[in-house]
């Protein structure tokens, strides 16, 4: 039975073989005999083809336009003066083998219209059309041969400009023998004094930069010698020329560069014979070009070499990777990452690269995003340290937060570069890298440390938590330039204040003492968190510790929040400490100004506190202006520095008030008449000067003024005067009934206060 049904099976196979021999036989007597078709171009090229009668004339349109190298709708096929319709089949015109075609191209009307353009006798015209078939790019390229006959145009602007077109439309096999013959021409028309590029500053340029479309040479050009065609020189054509020659990627172009910036005239004509005669020997110089000292050079002939093979440039760019120029191998990198095939081609040069092809291409593989991720990672496991720290880098630079656990591993490698370098890529990482970076904190190396604050430095505010744990760190200077990168961050570093805060204690190192204040009082209201602390300094530190003003500020710079525990100072003993809270208060506007007066009218006030309180009142100006009574009772004073105080704060909150809204004025001006007759000359000057600030309110006072005038006291009179002058320009600008109304609504308020 087994033997039976194995014979069974074979021989059902056996028979379906069979008949799909047969039908394989039958389908191709079915299918017709292919026809050879020859195709004729006007150019005089022509191509053959074999295809089957049922093939549709789009098919041979395509063959066609790829070998004249244009598009298939431009290509059009004629068979016996008929125009073949795309969408039929050969059989539907009866054509048979050996059937012969005439191909034409039909121009877009754009390009036609441009090269129509090109025969114009304005030159200006001719170089629109230049200019448009430019613009139109690949799309132009049937008008390669019609800008070839413009390059030898007898007006050089147009030359020019045809030469650039070509060095856009052509490439290196049909254009490049025109090029160089232009160039060739135009070295011979040289005159002999022409320089070779340094009055256009070519050799400045060419030490500068260099960029991959050899713009570097037209730059160095006269662009009102190109426009004018009549000043452009034969030396401007040869420029160009070259330029053109690198934009289709001729060979020569290094070359001829190369002997150009040696100045070398004989080395430009030799180069330009090799070139029109062995191309061979030219490739093989560009070879040697590549290994040249110069940058534009060796730059110039590998984009030449990339132009040149297009597609296949595949193993070129590879071993570019680890050229000696660092130029070169990024133009390399450039240029194989457009590829297909560059992920595969980079594994490639990661295994049998050399060292500077591995690091290209570890750099390279940051822009291949997920799926690099996995080899970037092995990478930083390398014994190469380079490619290691090239590895660490590009994915800090992938900022895939996948690779966060590789990083961190690294942060902890033998080699402090590597844990360097993982700092930095962590930062990369934003929040979540900072969220570990904490963990760098115990690699006991300084440079690591110093990364660590640059990378947190940069990444402001979401810092923060990580700034606040480095305030605990054992390295003084990393403290001290945490403490400096919290007070930067202003009022966004307010959750550290309390922390900053500790550092004020009496027996912490002097240095993060003077921090840590100075980064509170940068937090401005954000310190608000930290005003229990600090009051509980006030109390405790030394009144002499400098420290004591400087808390003082933060508690100003917290404004109203601040306001109780400077308040708190004014209630206790210490001299210093009250006069730093009188400073404080001035500093912080009108809110203060009823605390102000209430400590200035209390008894027993010392003379160097009311001194104080007269200058923060000044200090407040407007705000101030219900303190002049209180301090009238100052005027009388036994000391004289209060005296003085007193009656400049009065004229300081007289100026600010410009004479309006002004509380017992009279008195205030009748007081300060009192005191120009004070025993010390500061004092009378002071009283003097006030009056002038009341303006026009003080017209009461010119008689008191006047008789300064012949006051012994040489700085009265001149005060006395100026206040004078003072009150008699501000009574012109307003007419006495106003001034009447003034003082009397003064009097009246005054009146109704007692």
């Amino acid at each position: 039975m087994a033997v039976t049904g194995a014979g069974t099976i074979s021989s059902s196979a056996s028979a379906l073989q069979v008949a799909e021999e047969a039908e394989a036989e039958r389908t191709e007597e079915l299918s017709p005999p292919l026809i050879s078709i020859t195709v004729s171009a006007l150019n005089g090229r022509s191509m053959t083809s074999d295809l089957a009668p049922t093939s549709k004339v789009q098919v041979l349109n395509q063959q066609v336009a790829t070998f004249l190298g244009t598009l298939s709708e431009q290509v059009k096929l004629l068979f016996q003066g008929q125009v073949l319709d795309e969408n039929r089949c050969f059989v539907d015109y009866e054509l048979c083998s050996d059937a012969l075609l005439n191909a034409l191209v039909v121009l877009p009307t754009a390009v036609s219209d441009a090269m129509q353009q090109l025969s114009h006798s304005n030159p200006e015209v001719r170089i629109q059309g230049l200019q448009a078939l430019t613009e139109l790019g690949k799309t132009a390229e049937q008008a390669i041969e019609a800008v070839e006959q413009v390059l030898g145009d007898e007006d050089r602007s147009v030359a020019i400009h045809a030469a650039l077109t070509l060095g856009k439309l052509g490439d290196a096999a049909s254009t490049t023998q025109a090029l160089l013959r232009f160039v060739e021409t135009s070295i011979s028309a040289r005159q002999p004094n022409e320089d070779f590029g340094e009055v256009k500053e070519f050799e400045r340029l060419c030490n500068s930069r260099f960029d991959e479309d050899f713009n570097f040479i037209i730059h160095s050009l006269d662009p009102g010698r190109i426009k004018d065609g009549r000043a452009a020189t034969a030396t401007d054509l040869a420029l160009v020329g070259i330029h053109s020659l690198g934009r289709i990627g001729s060979v020569t172009m290094p070359l001829l560069l190369r002997a150009w910036l040696d100045k070398d005239a004989t080395a430009i004509k030799t180069t330009l014979d090799q070139a029109r005669g062995n191309g061979q020997k030219d490739i093989l110089d560009v070879e040697v070009l590549l290994r040249d000292e110069n940058r534009l050079v060796h730059m110039s002939a590998a984009k030449v070499l990339i132009t040149r093979l297009g597609k296949h440039a595949m193993p070129t760019l590879e071993e570019l990777l680890g050229h000696t120029f660092e130029g070169v191998r990024h133009l390399a990198a450039k240029y194989l990452l457009c590829e297909t095939e560059a992920f595969s081609s980079l594994l490639r040069v990661l295994r049998n690269g050399n060292s500077a092809a591995r690091i290209m291409a570890a750099t390279s593989l940051v822009q291949l995003g997920e799926r690099a991720r996995p080899i970037l990672e092995e990478l930083t496991m390398s014994v190469d340290a380079d490619l290691q720290l090239t590895a660490i880098q590009a994915l800090g630079d992938m900022g895939d937060e996948a690779a966060i656990p590789t990083l961190v591993r690294s942060l902890f490698d033998k080699d402090y570069r590597a844990s360097v370098a993982a700092t930095t890529a962590l930062g990369k990482h934003g929040e979540a890298g900072l969220a570990v970076l904490d963990r760098a904190l115990r690699v006991d190396d300084w440079a690591v440390q110093e990364e660590l604050l640059t990378v947190v430095e940069a990444s402001g505010e979401m810092a923060v938590p990580l700034l606040m744990q480095m305030l605990s760190a054992s390295r003084i200077a990393v403290c001290v330039r945490a403490i400096e990168i919290l007070g930067k961050l202003g009022a966004a570093a307010a959750p550290a204040a309390p922390t900053l805060a500790g550092f004020l204690a009496e027996g912490k190192v002097n240095i993060l003492r003077r921090k840590a204040v100075a980064a509170l009082q940068l937090l401005g209201s954000g310190a608000a968190s930290a005003i229990p602390v600090l009051e509980e300094f006030l109390t405790r530190l030394d009144s002499n510790d400098s420290i004591h003003g400087e808390i003082v500020k933060v508690l100003v710079n917290c404004g109203e929040a601040g306001m109780p525990a400077i308040l708190q100072c004014l209630s206790g003993t210490d001299v210093t400490t009250q006069r730093l809270a009188v400073g404080a208060l001035g500093l912080m506007g009108g809110a203060a100004v009823p605390h102000l007066i209430a400590m200035l009218e209390q008894p027993h006030c010392f003379p160097e506190i009311q001194q104080d309180l007269a200058v923060a009142l000044g200090e407040a100006g407007h705000l101030a202006a219900a303190a002049l009574l209180p301090l009238c009772r100052l005027l009388q004073d036994r000391q004289t520095w209060v005296r003085f105080e007193a009656a400049t704060a009065m004229g300081t909150i007289a100026a600010s008030c410009d004479g309006r809204f002004l509380l017992d004025v009279a008195q205030a001006i009748a007081a300060l008449q009192d005191v120009m007759g004070d025993c010390d000359a500061w004092v009378r000057v002071a009283a003097a000067n006030a009056l002038a600030a009341f303006g026009s309110l003080a017209i009461g006072a010119t008689q008191r003024l006047s008789h300064a005038l012949s006051h012994p006291d040489v700085e009265l009179q001149k005060a006395s005067r100026r206040a004078l002058k003072r009150i008699a320009l501000a009574s012109r600008k307003c007419c006495n009934a106003y001034v009447t109304r003034c003082v009397t609504h003064c009097l009246l308020v005054t009146a109704d206060r007692t």
